[in-house]
Protein backbone atom coordinates (compact mmCIF):
# COMPACT_ATOMS: atom_id res chain seq x y z
CA UNK A 1 0.00 0.00 0.00
CA UNK A 2 2.80 2.20 0.96
CA UNK A 3 4.35 1.89 -2.36
CA UNK A 4 1.41 2.12 -4.30
CA UNK A 5 0.59 5.50 -2.48
CA UNK A 6 4.41 7.03 -3.13
CA UNK A 7 3.61 5.79 -6.66
CA UNK A 8 0.49 8.01 -6.73
CA UNK A 9 2.56 10.87 -5.47
CA UNK A 10 5.34 11.07 -7.82
CA UNK A 11 3.01 11.00 -10.83
CA UNK A 12 0.85 13.79 -9.39
CA UNK A 13 4.38 15.53 -8.88
CA UNK A 14 5.44 14.69 -12.38
CA UNK A 15 1.85 16.07 -13.40
CA UNK A 16 2.35 19.31 -11.74
CA UNK A 17 6.34 19.87 -12.81
CA UNK A 18 4.99 19.18 -16.66
CA UNK A 19 2.18 21.79 -15.92
CA UNK A 20 4.40 24.19 -14.88
CA UNK A 21 6.76 24.05 -17.80
CA UNK A 22 3.65 24.66 -20.23
CA UNK A 23 2.63 28.33 -21.09
CA UNK A 24 -1.18 27.90 -20.58
CA UNK A 25 -3.52 29.77 -22.74
CA UNK A 26 -5.88 30.70 -19.94
CA UNK A 27 -8.92 32.99 -21.84
CA UNK A 28 -9.73 34.50 -25.24
CA UNK A 29 -11.67 37.23 -25.91
CA UNK A 30 -13.58 37.72 -28.00
CA UNK A 31 -14.17 33.92 -27.35
CA UNK A 32 -14.75 30.39 -29.02
CA UNK A 33 -17.58 30.65 -31.19
CA UNK A 34 -18.78 34.14 -30.28
CA UNK A 35 -21.72 35.51 -32.69
CA UNK A 36 -22.18 39.41 -31.95
CA UNK A 37 -18.69 40.89 -31.86
CA UNK A 38 -17.86 44.49 -32.68
CA UNK A 39 -16.17 45.12 -36.18
CA UNK A 40 -13.65 47.25 -33.62
CA UNK A 41 -12.91 44.61 -30.78
CA UNK A 42 -9.64 44.22 -29.88
CA UNK A 43 -8.55 40.53 -29.74
CA UNK A 44 -7.12 39.66 -26.48
CA UNK A 45 -5.47 36.39 -25.02
CA UNK A 46 -4.38 35.58 -21.20
CA UNK A 47 -1.92 33.59 -20.29
CA UNK A 48 -1.15 31.72 -16.79
CA UNK A 49 2.09 33.76 -16.84
CA UNK A 50 4.20 36.75 -18.69
CA UNK A 51 5.26 36.18 -22.11
CA UNK A 52 8.28 36.72 -23.87
CA UNK A 53 7.43 39.89 -26.08
CA UNK A 54 9.82 38.85 -28.21
CA UNK A 55 8.24 35.51 -29.64
CA UNK A 56 5.21 37.43 -29.43
CA UNK A 57 4.40 39.21 -33.38
CA UNK A 58 1.73 39.19 -36.19
CA UNK A 59 3.80 35.52 -37.26
CA UNK A 60 2.86 33.95 -34.07
CA UNK A 61 -0.18 35.14 -33.54
CA UNK A 62 -2.46 35.05 -36.80
CA UNK A 63 -5.82 36.57 -37.52
CA UNK A 64 -7.85 35.92 -40.82
CA UNK A 65 -10.87 37.29 -41.69
CA UNK A 66 -13.07 35.13 -44.45
CA UNK A 67 -14.03 38.28 -46.02
CA UNK A 68 -11.34 40.81 -45.18
CA UNK A 69 -8.38 38.78 -45.06
CA UNK A 70 -5.03 39.25 -42.64
CA UNK A 71 -5.88 41.00 -39.82
CA UNK A 72 -2.50 43.41 -38.56
CA UNK A 73 -2.02 45.55 -35.72
CA UNK A 74 -0.86 46.42 -32.54
CA UNK A 75 0.38 44.18 -29.83
CA UNK A 76 0.01 45.83 -26.34
CA UNK A 77 1.31 44.07 -23.05
CA UNK A 78 -0.77 44.63 -19.88
CA UNK A 79 -0.80 42.95 -16.17
CA UNK A 80 3.02 42.60 -16.50
CA UNK A 81 3.32 40.40 -19.90
CA UNK A 82 0.48 37.97 -19.04
CA UNK A 83 -2.18 39.74 -21.07
CA UNK A 84 -1.56 40.18 -24.74
CA UNK A 85 -4.21 42.39 -26.27
CA UNK A 86 -3.87 42.55 -30.32
CA UNK A 87 -5.47 46.02 -31.59
CA UNK A 88 -6.44 45.64 -35.25
CA UNK A 89 -5.08 48.52 -38.05
CA UNK A 90 -8.45 48.03 -39.41
CA UNK A 91 -12.31 47.26 -38.61
CA UNK A 92 -12.78 43.58 -39.41
CA UNK A 93 -15.48 42.80 -41.89
CA UNK A 94 -19.33 42.61 -40.66
CA UNK A 95 -21.04 39.25 -40.36
CA UNK A 96 -17.32 36.80 -41.15
CA UNK A 97 -15.86 34.36 -39.27
CA UNK A 98 -12.65 35.48 -38.04
CA UNK A 99 -9.66 32.56 -37.51
CA UNK A 100 -6.79 33.23 -34.13
CA UNK A 101 -4.27 31.10 -34.64
CA UNK A 102 -1.36 31.04 -31.82
CA UNK A 103 1.98 29.02 -32.51
CA UNK A 104 3.40 26.95 -30.49
CA UNK A 105 6.85 28.60 -30.83
CA UNK A 106 4.93 31.41 -28.42
CA UNK A 107 6.86 31.19 -24.78
CA UNK A 108 6.95 33.05 -21.44
CA UNK A 109 9.75 35.03 -20.12
CA UNK A 110 10.52 32.15 -17.65
CA UNK A 111 11.23 29.73 -20.95
CA UNK A 112 8.73 27.57 -20.65
CA UNK A 113 6.60 27.04 -24.30
CA UNK A 114 3.23 26.97 -25.32
CA UNK A 115 2.03 23.52 -25.61
CA UNK A 116 3.04 21.81 -29.40
CA UNK A 117 -0.71 21.53 -31.16
CA UNK A 118 -0.26 25.79 -30.74
CA UNK A 119 -4.33 27.13 -30.01
CA UNK A 120 -6.68 27.78 -32.33
CA UNK A 121 -10.42 29.28 -32.20
CA UNK A 122 -12.62 31.68 -34.21
CA UNK A 123 -15.67 33.73 -33.70
CA UNK A 124 -18.19 35.93 -35.84
CA UNK A 125 -18.32 39.79 -36.56
CA UNK A 126 -21.87 40.98 -36.01
CA UNK A 127 -24.20 42.54 -38.26
CA UNK A 128 -26.89 45.30 -38.25
CA UNK A 129 -30.46 44.86 -38.01
CA UNK A 130 -32.14 44.41 -41.37
CA UNK A 131 -35.58 43.49 -42.63
CA UNK A 132 -33.16 40.83 -45.19
CA UNK A 133 -35.18 43.06 -48.18
CA UNK A 134 -32.90 41.21 -50.63
CA UNK A 135 -32.62 43.39 -54.11
CA UNK A 136 -31.22 41.91 -57.35
CA UNK A 137 -28.47 45.20 -58.24
CA UNK A 138 -26.50 43.45 -61.02
CA UNK A 139 -26.49 41.02 -63.30
CA UNK A 140 -22.85 39.69 -64.35
CA UNK A 141 -21.43 37.06 -67.14
CA UNK A 142 -18.04 34.77 -66.32
CA UNK A 143 -17.71 34.76 -69.88
CA UNK A 144 -14.59 36.41 -72.07
CA UNK A 145 -16.23 36.01 -74.86
CA UNK A 146 -19.54 34.72 -76.44
CA UNK A 147 -20.15 30.87 -76.90
CA UNK A 148 -17.86 30.68 -74.12
CA UNK A 149 -19.17 27.85 -71.29
CA UNK A 150 -17.37 28.88 -68.06
CA UNK A 151 -19.53 26.70 -65.47
CA UNK A 152 -18.76 28.82 -62.55
CA UNK A 153 -19.17 26.89 -59.49
CA UNK A 154 -17.49 27.78 -55.87
CA UNK A 155 -15.82 31.09 -55.73
CA UNK A 156 -14.74 33.12 -52.32
CA UNK A 157 -15.63 36.83 -51.65
CA UNK A 158 -12.24 38.42 -50.41
CA UNK A 159 -10.58 41.84 -50.34
CA UNK A 160 -7.79 41.30 -52.29
CA UNK A 161 -6.32 44.55 -52.52
CA UNK A 162 -6.34 46.13 -49.25
CA UNK A 163 -8.56 48.67 -49.94
CA UNK A 164 -11.45 48.11 -47.48
CA UNK A 165 -13.75 46.22 -49.94
CA UNK A 166 -14.23 42.86 -50.75
CA UNK A 167 -13.51 41.36 -53.72
CA UNK A 168 -14.70 37.70 -55.30
CA UNK A 169 -12.83 35.25 -57.18
CA UNK A 170 -15.11 32.23 -58.84
CA UNK A 171 -13.77 29.11 -59.68
CA UNK A 172 -15.05 27.57 -63.37
CA UNK A 173 -15.18 24.66 -64.02
CA UNK A 174 -15.68 24.30 -67.62
CA UNK A 175 -12.60 26.59 -68.28
CA UNK A 176 -10.00 25.20 -65.47
CA UNK A 177 -9.72 28.39 -63.69
CA UNK A 178 -10.14 31.03 -61.22
CA UNK A 179 -11.70 34.42 -62.55
CA UNK A 180 -11.85 38.45 -60.41
CA UNK A 181 -14.24 40.62 -60.15
CA UNK A 182 -12.94 43.26 -58.09
CA UNK A 183 -15.24 45.72 -55.91
CA UNK A 184 -14.93 49.68 -57.18
CA UNK A 185 -15.07 50.48 -53.52
CA UNK A 186 -18.53 51.80 -53.53
CA UNK A 187 -20.28 48.48 -53.16
CA UNK A 188 -20.94 47.96 -56.95
CA UNK A 189 -18.68 44.92 -58.85
CA UNK A 190 -16.66 45.52 -61.87
CA UNK A 191 -17.00 43.02 -64.72
CA UNK A 192 -14.37 40.39 -64.29
CA UNK A 193 -11.13 41.59 -65.33
CA UNK A 194 -9.72 40.36 -68.40
CA UNK A 195 -7.35 37.64 -66.53
CA UNK A 196 -7.79 34.31 -65.60
CA UNK A 197 -5.84 32.19 -63.65
CA UNK A 198 -5.41 28.85 -64.53
CA UNK A 199 -5.76 26.12 -61.84
CA UNK A 200 -6.52 22.05 -62.26
CA UNK A 201 -9.34 20.26 -64.24
CA UNK A 202 -13.04 21.01 -63.57
CA UNK A 203 -12.32 23.08 -60.45
CA UNK A 204 -14.96 23.01 -57.75
CA UNK A 205 -14.56 23.88 -54.41
CA UNK A 206 -12.63 26.97 -52.73
CA UNK A 207 -10.91 28.27 -49.85
CA UNK A 208 -8.73 31.13 -49.24
CA UNK A 209 -6.04 31.99 -46.81
CA UNK A 210 -2.76 33.45 -46.17
CA UNK A 211 -0.53 30.44 -46.78
CA UNK A 212 2.75 32.39 -47.26
CA UNK A 213 2.30 35.10 -44.32
CA UNK A 214 2.52 38.39 -46.43
CA UNK A 215 -0.77 39.98 -46.04
CA UNK A 216 -2.08 39.12 -49.29
CA UNK A 217 -5.17 36.51 -49.22
CA UNK A 218 -4.65 33.64 -51.25
CA UNK A 219 -6.42 30.08 -52.33
CA UNK A 220 -6.98 26.75 -52.99
CA UNK A 221 -9.10 24.70 -54.97
CA UNK A 222 -9.43 20.64 -55.46
CA UNK A 223 -9.81 20.19 -58.95
CA UNK A 224 -12.48 16.84 -59.35
CA UNK A 225 -11.05 16.29 -62.91
CA UNK A 226 -7.68 15.49 -62.45
CA UNK A 227 -7.04 14.52 -58.36
CA UNK A 228 -5.22 17.68 -57.81
CA UNK A 229 -5.84 20.72 -55.80
CA UNK A 230 -4.67 24.16 -56.64
CA UNK A 231 -2.58 26.48 -54.37
CA UNK A 232 -2.41 30.31 -56.05
CA UNK A 233 -0.31 32.88 -54.06
CA UNK A 234 -2.26 36.08 -54.24
CA UNK A 235 0.23 39.44 -55.56
CA UNK A 236 -2.36 41.64 -53.40
CA UNK A 237 -3.58 43.76 -56.34
CA UNK A 238 -6.72 41.34 -57.35
CA UNK A 239 -3.89 38.99 -59.36
CA UNK A 240 -2.90 35.73 -58.17
CA UNK A 241 0.56 33.81 -59.02
CA UNK A 242 1.38 30.47 -61.04
CA UNK A 243 -0.36 27.59 -59.42
CA UNK A 244 1.45 24.59 -57.40
CA UNK A 245 -0.71 21.60 -58.21
CA UNK A 246 -0.34 18.81 -55.88
CA UNK A 247 -1.92 15.22 -57.14
CA UNK A 248 -4.17 14.35 -53.84
CA UNK A 249 -6.73 11.28 -54.80
CA UNK A 250 -9.33 10.78 -57.09
CA UNK A 251 -12.54 13.06 -57.24
CA UNK A 252 -11.32 15.76 -54.65
CA UNK A 253 -14.70 17.30 -53.72
CA UNK A 254 -14.49 19.73 -50.65
CA UNK A 255 -11.24 21.68 -49.00
CA UNK A 256 -10.44 22.90 -46.04
CA UNK A 257 -7.71 25.10 -44.42
CA UNK A 258 -6.16 24.77 -40.93
CA UNK A 259 -3.28 24.52 -38.98
CA UNK A 260 -2.82 20.93 -37.80
CA UNK A 261 0.76 20.81 -36.22
CA UNK A 262 0.80 23.94 -34.01
CA UNK A 263 2.97 26.51 -36.30
CA UNK A 264 -0.04 28.49 -37.52
CA UNK A 265 0.53 27.95 -41.04
CA UNK A 266 -2.16 27.41 -42.58
CA UNK A 267 -2.14 23.89 -43.93
CA UNK A 268 -4.89 22.35 -46.73
CA UNK A 269 -7.26 18.76 -46.30
CA UNK A 270 -9.39 17.63 -48.61
CA UNK A 271 -11.99 14.91 -49.16
CA UNK A 272 -12.00 12.82 -52.27
CA UNK A 273 -14.70 11.03 -53.07
CA UNK A 274 -13.53 8.24 -55.91
CA UNK A 275 -10.66 6.92 -53.40
CA UNK A 276 -12.74 7.25 -50.54
CA UNK A 277 -10.26 9.21 -48.12
CA UNK A 278 -8.67 12.69 -47.47
CA UNK A 279 -5.36 14.03 -48.06
CA UNK A 280 -3.83 16.23 -46.17
CA UNK A 281 -0.55 18.19 -47.46
CA UNK A 282 1.11 20.62 -44.42
CA UNK A 283 2.67 24.26 -44.99
CA UNK A 284 6.35 24.71 -44.77
CA UNK A 285 5.36 28.54 -44.06
CA UNK A 286 6.24 30.31 -47.22
CA UNK A 287 2.85 28.73 -48.80
CA UNK A 288 4.88 25.55 -50.60
CA UNK A 289 3.19 22.22 -49.54
CA UNK A 290 4.31 18.63 -49.36
CA UNK A 291 3.39 15.36 -50.76
CA UNK A 292 -0.33 14.51 -49.26
CA UNK A 293 -0.75 12.09 -45.96
CA UNK A 294 -4.03 9.98 -46.37
CA UNK A 295 -6.35 8.84 -43.54
CA UNK A 296 -9.36 7.95 -43.18
CA UNK A 297 -12.81 10.16 -42.99
CA UNK A 298 -15.36 7.60 -41.17
CA UNK A 299 -17.83 7.75 -43.99
CA UNK A 300 -18.07 6.21 -47.28
CA UNK A 301 -17.43 8.22 -50.40
CA UNK A 302 -15.75 11.37 -48.40
CA UNK A 303 -17.26 14.43 -50.11
CA UNK A 304 -17.17 17.37 -48.18
CA UNK A 305 -15.03 19.05 -44.93
CA UNK A 306 -15.46 21.31 -42.74
CA UNK A 307 -12.57 22.64 -40.26
CA UNK A 308 -13.55 23.86 -37.01
CA UNK A 309 -12.93 23.06 -32.80
CA UNK A 310 -16.16 20.54 -32.47
CA UNK A 311 -14.66 20.35 -28.83
CA UNK A 312 -13.23 23.81 -27.69
CA UNK A 313 -9.74 22.20 -26.57
CA UNK A 314 -8.38 24.70 -29.21
CA UNK A 315 -7.45 22.47 -31.64
CA UNK A 316 -8.73 22.45 -35.48
CA UNK A 317 -11.12 19.26 -35.55
CA UNK A 318 -12.79 18.30 -38.95
CA UNK A 319 -16.62 17.59 -39.83
CA UNK A 320 -16.64 15.17 -42.83
CA UNK A 321 -19.88 14.15 -44.82
CA UNK A 322 -20.34 11.14 -47.29
CA UNK A 323 -22.92 9.35 -48.23
CA UNK A 324 -25.54 7.87 -45.98
CA UNK A 325 -23.38 9.63 -42.78
CA UNK A 326 -21.25 12.13 -42.06
CA UNK A 327 -18.02 11.71 -39.03
CA UNK A 328 -16.08 13.97 -36.43
CA UNK A 329 -12.97 13.79 -36.40
CA UNK A 330 -10.88 14.95 -33.07
CA UNK A 331 -7.55 16.48 -34.23
CA UNK A 332 -4.90 15.89 -32.28
CA UNK A 333 -2.89 18.89 -32.63
CA UNK A 334 0.05 17.07 -34.30
CA UNK A 335 -1.30 16.42 -37.52
CA UNK A 336 -3.73 13.16 -36.68
CA UNK A 337 -6.74 13.00 -35.81
CA UNK A 338 -8.92 10.43 -33.35
CA UNK A 339 -11.46 7.88 -34.34
CA UNK A 340 -14.52 9.03 -36.44
CA UNK A 341 -17.87 9.86 -34.59
CA UNK A 342 -20.50 8.94 -36.93
CA UNK A 343 -23.84 9.87 -37.68
CA UNK A 344 -26.44 8.63 -40.07
CA UNK A 345 -28.03 11.31 -42.61
CA UNK A 346 -29.70 10.39 -46.11
CA UNK A 347 -28.15 10.97 -49.20
CA UNK A 348 -24.80 12.59 -50.55
CA UNK A 349 -23.82 15.34 -48.04
CA UNK A 350 -22.49 17.57 -50.83
CA UNK A 351 -21.04 20.22 -48.45
CA UNK A 352 -21.51 21.05 -44.67
CA UNK A 353 -20.71 24.54 -42.93
CA UNK A 354 -20.63 25.19 -39.28
CA UNK A 355 -21.49 27.36 -36.13
CA UNK A 356 -23.11 27.95 -33.42
CA UNK A 357 -27.19 27.41 -34.42
CA UNK A 358 -28.68 27.35 -30.98
CA UNK A 359 -26.50 30.09 -28.98
CA UNK A 360 -24.64 27.26 -26.38
CA UNK A 361 -21.14 28.51 -27.38
CA UNK A 362 -20.03 25.45 -29.29
CA UNK A 363 -20.41 24.51 -33.30
CA UNK A 364 -23.25 22.52 -35.07
CA UNK A 365 -23.28 21.73 -38.35
CA UNK A 366 -25.47 22.17 -41.20
CA UNK A 367 -25.24 20.09 -45.01
CA UNK A 368 -27.27 20.29 -48.06
CA UNK A 369 -28.03 16.52 -48.99
CA UNK A 370 -28.06 16.16 -52.21
CA UNK A 371 -30.09 13.30 -53.47
CA UNK A 372 -33.21 13.62 -51.00
CA UNK A 373 -33.76 17.21 -52.09
CA UNK A 374 -32.88 18.70 -48.34
CA UNK A 375 -30.80 20.16 -46.08
CA UNK A 376 -29.83 18.93 -42.44
CA UNK A 377 -29.14 20.73 -39.19
CA UNK A 378 -27.00 18.59 -36.58
CA UNK A 379 -26.41 19.59 -32.89
CA UNK A 380 -23.07 19.42 -31.33
CA UNK A 381 -23.25 18.16 -27.80
CA UNK A 382 -19.65 20.36 -27.06
CA UNK A 383 -17.66 16.92 -27.24
CA UNK A 384 -18.06 16.86 -30.97
CA UNK A 385 -21.33 14.48 -31.01
CA UNK A 386 -24.11 15.31 -33.28
CA UNK A 387 -27.58 14.90 -32.56
CA UNK A 388 -29.63 13.43 -35.66
CA UNK A 389 -30.04 15.45 -38.10
CA UNK A 390 -33.52 17.31 -38.67
CA UNK A 391 -34.40 18.19 -42.13
CA UNK A 392 -35.56 21.39 -44.29
CA UNK A 393 -36.67 21.58 -47.87
CA UNK A 394 -33.75 22.32 -49.51
CA UNK A 395 -35.15 22.54 -53.72
CA UNK A 396 -33.93 20.08 -56.01
CA UNK A 397 -30.68 18.58 -55.67
CA UNK A 398 -29.24 21.37 -53.15
CA UNK A 399 -25.31 21.68 -53.85
CA UNK A 400 -24.23 24.29 -51.45
CA UNK A 401 -25.25 25.45 -47.71
CA UNK A 402 -23.95 29.12 -46.07
CA UNK A 403 -24.31 30.78 -42.77
CA UNK A 404 -24.60 34.47 -42.03
CA UNK A 405 -27.02 37.07 -40.10
CA UNK A 406 -28.70 38.41 -42.55
CA UNK A 407 -30.83 40.16 -40.30
CA UNK A 408 -29.03 40.89 -38.19
CA UNK A 409 -30.56 39.96 -34.72
CA UNK A 410 -27.74 37.68 -33.48
CA UNK A 411 -28.02 34.18 -34.79
CA UNK A 412 -26.93 32.53 -37.69
CA UNK A 413 -29.34 32.01 -40.63
CA UNK A 414 -28.74 29.47 -43.24
CA UNK A 415 -29.55 29.48 -47.35
CA UNK A 416 -29.43 26.16 -49.37
CA UNK A 417 -28.66 26.57 -53.01
CA UNK A 418 -30.61 24.14 -55.03
CA UNK A 419 -29.19 23.12 -58.41
CA UNK A 420 -32.90 22.80 -59.63
CA UNK A 421 -33.42 26.21 -59.43
CA UNK A 422 -33.45 28.76 -56.55
CA UNK A 423 -31.84 29.60 -53.08
CA UNK A 424 -33.75 29.05 -50.18
CA UNK A 425 -33.18 30.92 -47.07
CA UNK A 426 -34.21 30.05 -43.60
CA UNK A 427 -34.22 32.24 -40.73
CA UNK A 428 -33.14 31.20 -37.16
CA UNK A 429 -35.25 31.61 -33.85
CA UNK A 430 -31.95 31.71 -31.88
CA UNK A 431 -32.44 28.30 -30.52
CA UNK A 432 -31.36 26.64 -34.32
CA UNK A 433 -34.96 26.29 -35.35
CA UNK A 434 -35.34 27.57 -38.56
CA UNK A 435 -38.36 29.05 -40.73
CA UNK A 436 -38.19 29.61 -44.60
CA UNK A 437 -38.01 33.25 -44.85
CA UNK A 438 -37.51 33.32 -48.19
CA UNK A 439 -37.08 31.92 -51.73
CA UNK A 440 -34.51 33.31 -54.65
CA UNK A 441 -35.12 31.93 -57.86
CA UNK A 442 -32.54 31.49 -60.49
CA UNK A 443 -32.11 32.37 -64.31
CA UNK A 444 -31.25 28.01 -64.21
CA UNK A 445 -29.78 26.70 -61.24
CA UNK A 446 -29.12 27.91 -57.54
CA UNK A 447 -25.57 26.64 -57.60
CA UNK A 448 -23.82 27.99 -54.81
CA UNK A 449 -24.26 31.90 -52.44
CA UNK A 450 -21.54 34.01 -50.84
CA UNK A 451 -22.65 35.78 -47.98
CA UNK A 452 -21.04 39.05 -47.84
CA UNK A 453 -20.74 42.51 -46.93
CA UNK A 454 -20.03 44.59 -50.40
CA UNK A 455 -20.74 47.70 -49.72
CA UNK A 456 -19.37 48.19 -46.67
CA UNK A 457 -22.95 49.16 -44.43
CA UNK A 458 -22.60 46.53 -41.93
CA UNK A 459 -25.01 44.12 -43.60
CA UNK A 460 -24.81 40.85 -45.31
CA UNK A 461 -25.56 40.67 -49.02
CA UNK A 462 -25.27 38.04 -51.73
CA UNK A 463 -23.40 36.60 -54.39
CA UNK A 464 -24.94 34.04 -56.46
CA UNK A 465 -23.80 31.67 -58.52
CA UNK A 466 -25.57 30.46 -61.51
CA UNK A 467 -23.70 27.40 -63.31
CA UNK A 468 -25.75 26.78 -66.22
CA UNK A 469 -26.46 30.53 -67.46
CA UNK A 470 -22.66 31.42 -66.51
CA UNK A 471 -23.54 34.34 -64.01
CA UNK A 472 -22.94 36.24 -60.93
CA UNK A 473 -25.98 37.75 -59.58
CA UNK A 474 -25.71 40.48 -56.54
CA UNK A 475 -28.20 40.81 -54.20
CA UNK A 476 -27.77 44.08 -51.71
CA UNK A 477 -29.55 43.90 -48.33
CA UNK A 478 -31.09 47.43 -48.35
CA UNK A 479 -31.89 48.36 -44.95
CA UNK A 480 -31.68 51.67 -44.12
CA UNK A 481 -28.39 52.81 -42.17
CA UNK A 482 -27.78 55.52 -40.10
CA UNK A 483 -24.92 57.96 -41.54
CA UNK A 484 -22.47 58.36 -38.26
CA UNK A 485 -23.19 54.74 -36.55
CA UNK A 486 -20.06 53.30 -37.05
CA UNK A 487 -20.39 50.30 -34.63
CA UNK A 488 -23.64 49.44 -36.53
CA UNK A 489 -25.65 48.98 -33.36
CA UNK A 490 -28.47 51.25 -34.42
CA UNK A 491 -27.56 54.02 -32.02
CA UNK A 492 -25.05 56.83 -33.15
CA UNK A 493 -23.66 57.87 -29.66
CA UNK A 494 -20.43 58.39 -27.80
CA UNK A 495 -18.95 54.99 -29.04
CA UNK A 496 -19.17 56.22 -32.63
CA UNK A 497 -18.17 60.05 -31.57
CA UNK A 498 -14.71 58.00 -30.64
CA UNK A 499 -14.13 55.87 -34.02
CA UNK A 500 -14.89 59.29 -35.54
CA UNK A 501 -12.37 61.44 -33.46
CA UNK A 502 -9.79 58.87 -33.96
CA UNK A 503 -9.86 58.70 -37.48
CA UNK A 504 -9.37 62.47 -37.65
CA UNK A 505 -7.84 64.42 -40.60
CA UNK A 506 -7.58 60.96 -41.87
CA UNK A 507 -8.60 59.67 -45.51
CA UNK A 508 -10.86 56.58 -44.22
CA UNK A 509 -13.47 56.46 -47.02
CA UNK A 510 -15.15 54.18 -43.57
CA UNK A 511 -15.44 57.06 -41.85
CA UNK A 512 -15.97 59.58 -44.59
CA UNK A 513 -19.70 60.66 -44.23
CA UNK A 514 -19.70 63.35 -46.77
CA UNK A 515 -17.04 61.55 -49.27
CA UNK A 516 -14.79 64.59 -49.54
CA UNK A 517 -11.82 62.80 -49.14
CA UNK A 518 -11.27 63.94 -45.37
CA UNK A 519 -12.30 63.48 -42.06
CA UNK A 520 -13.65 66.84 -40.55
CA UNK A 521 -15.95 69.09 -39.04
CA UNK A 522 -18.66 68.39 -41.76
CA UNK A 523 -18.41 64.48 -40.82
CA UNK A 524 -18.90 65.96 -37.02
CA UNK A 525 -21.62 67.75 -37.94
CA UNK A 526 -23.24 64.90 -39.69
CA UNK A 527 -22.97 63.07 -37.03
CA UNK A 528 -24.10 65.14 -34.27
CA UNK A 529 -27.18 65.59 -36.46
CA UNK A 530 -27.87 61.81 -36.12
CA UNK A 531 -27.57 62.03 -32.80
CA UNK A 532 -29.78 59.38 -30.92
CA UNK A 533 -31.56 61.06 -27.99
Amino acid sequence: MLVRIALILLVLGCSRILHAQELTVLQVTPGPSMLQVSPYENIRIRFDRPVDTSSVSNVTIRVYSRSGGNVHGRMDFVDGGREVVLVPDRPLASGEPVQITLASSIRGTDGTMIRPEGYSWRFWVRTKQAEMQLKQTQVLSTNFKGGESTIPYGGVATDLDGDGWIDLSLTNEGTDDVRVFMNSSDGHVLPMSPFSFAVGSIPSPVESADFDNDGHPDLCTANIGDGTISILLGNGDGTYGTQQSIEVGNGPRGIAVLDVDGDADMDIINPNSSSSNLSLVTNDGNGQFSQPQFLMGGVPTEWSVEAVDMNSDGITDLVVGGEDRISVLIGNGNGTFGSPITRNSAGILWQVRCGDLDGDGDEDVTSCNSTTGAGAVFFNNGAGQLSPPIYYSGNQFPIATDLGDFDGDGDLDWILSGYGGSWRIYANNGDGQFSLMQILDAPDSASCSLPTDLDNDGDLDLALIDENDDLLIIMKNMAEHVSGDFNDDGLVNGVDLAILLAAWKSQDPMKDLNGDGSINGIDLAILLANWTP
